[in-house]
């Protein structure tokens, strides 16, 4: 889950017609040749922005921990003295040329033989990260005690509930999750890139403190096998649609699809029950396989709002909307301020964010009731 993109605009560029032997916004008629480059200015610009959010100081910072830079192979020691650098010199939120100096790390880790994957010891956990994956500075910092997204699983769970992480990427949110539930909670995780199933699976096994469950595949309204657009250099942007996830260099990958409902074993979750849904624009499709699941545990849901991936899907956020409140949901909250619940009707889709997602009132207030909501 990630920062604004403008991808409005560049969608919009994208519809224009290119008049026929001329150029841009000249003469009359159609030309295939130039909607063609339209689109190709359109590809350029999602990829200038694609992973420049990734290099900042918030996702940066904890390179500064010698303990947590010492675990690196030594071109990731590198870029991690580069970055805290530029943090003491200059009062800049970004890197400048942070991508360049990573991708630099990557090649010299590969050129002298280095690891494609380590695990990271953070505070009593292990979890794995893919090292070309720039995607794994905001990994570590998803899953450190005290970071934002710690604190919104804080407000949302408790000892003996239960996280489901759907969209679980390297795991970060399911790491954390861990810590919260304890002992007698349930993790499970929900992953379509193969190996980063197989790398929360070991993450989990090395670490996780309660029981969990990984299903390694995609969830949406049937039971089939479908394409998987896998972004090479930011895995947090693969999807099911084009667009963003084919904008740079991408692989496609034909992955098993279940139902939510029949992919996890959800009926003896114990305790409260939270969903993340980090999906790109299958929101539609995974709630549709999920219908036995919410009206049973009626779970807390932990939802991306992202324009530009509901775009891509060809998804309104009206009919996500409309979803939601079939399901039973009429509220949400900013995850800044769990405990101010307002209509769902009054959000603002516009705004790239995660949303807190709450569920009417039930008539089995240990299922209906989160932390923010009064118990009937």
């Amino acid at each position: 889950m990630r920062g604004i993109l403008p991808m409005r605009e560049l969608l919009a560029e994208g519809r224009r017609v290119v008049p026929t032997g001329e150029s841009e916004g000249q003469g009359k008629g159609y030309h295939r040749g130039g909607r063609a480059r339209v689109h190709r200015r359109i590809g350029g610009a999602i990829r200038r922005q694609q992973m420049v959010w990734l290099f900042n100081r918030r996702f940066t910072s904890w390179m500064a921990d010698r303990s947590l830079r010492s675990q690196l192979p030594v071109p990731y020691r590198w870029f991690g003295g580069y970055c805290r650098a530029w943090a003491v010199l200059t009062r800049w939120s970004w890197v400048p040329l942070g991508k360049q100096a990573f991708f630099i790390a990557v090649w010299l880790n590969r050129l002298f033989g280095g690891p494609r994957e380590i695990f990271l010891r953070i505070h009593h956990a292990e979890i794995g990260l893919t090292l070309g994956d720039p995607r794994m500075l905001k990994v570590v910092h998803e899953a450190l005690p005290g970071s934002d997204e710690t604190a919104i699983l804080a407000a949302v769970l408790s000892a003996g509930d239960s996280f489901i992480d759907v969209g679980a990427n390297h795991g970060s949110y399911s790491v954390a999750a861990c810590r919260i539930v304890g002992r007698t909670g349930f993790v499970v995780a929900a992953e379509a890139q193969p190996g980063l199933a197989a790398l929360i699976e070991e993450t989990l096994r090395r670490s996780a403190p309660c029981r969990w469950h990984v299903y390694a595949g995609a969830v949406a309204d049937r039971r089939s096998s479908a394409p998987f657009f896998v972004l090479r250099r930011n895995s947090g942007e693969s999807s099911f649609f084009r667009g963003p996830s084919t904008a740079g260099v991408h692989t496609a990958t034909t992955v098993p699809v279940e139902r939510l409902d029949d992919a996890i074993p959800w009926r003896d979750l114990p305790g409260r029950t939270v969903v993340k849904l980090d999906v790109e624009g299958a929101e539609c499709m995974v709630l549709d396989g999920a219908r036995e699941l919410v009206a049973s545990l009626r779970p807390v849901l932990l939802l991306e709002v992202n324009p530009a991936a509901m775009s891509a899907a060809n998804v309104a956020w009206q009919g996500l909307l409309a979803r939601l409140l079939d399901l039973g949901y009429d509220r949400f909250s900013e995850t800044g301020n769990p405990g101010d619940a307002m209509p769902l009707e009054s959000l603002d889709p516009d705004r790239h964010r995660d949303i807190l997602v709450l569920p009417g009132v039930s008539a089995d207030p240990r299922r209906a009731a989160g932390p923010m909501s009064p118990t009937p």
